[in-house]
């Protein structure tokens, strides 16, 4: 038997981080966006959590829901409101 076969699996969400950041950069047109996510996500295909996002100087930022679509860490996001 493998040892730790049995641990759940937990998303890269310093990659996750930096994706995000770089889409809404580029669909918002602003630069230097930074996402923060919660850490120990576990990979589960219909997970879902919140991320949020602010641009570099903001007070205020965005609320970012994330579904996960697969066991593969493969994500969806959509902007669902403001995050103070």
């Amino acid at each position: 038997m493998a040892a730790g076969s049995c641990a759940p699996r937990t998303l890269n969400t310093d990659q996750l981080e930096e994706r995000l950041g770089r889409q809404l950069s580029d669909r918002l047109g602003v630069s230097h966006i930074v996402a923060e996510c919660p850490q120990d996500v576990e990979v589960r295909r219909g997970g879902r959590f919140t991320c949020t996002a602010r641009a570099q100087g903001e007070a205020e930022g965005l609320r970012i829901d994330v579904t996960q679509l697969d066991d593969d860490g493969n994500v969806t996001w959509e902007i669902t409101g403001t995050a103070g």
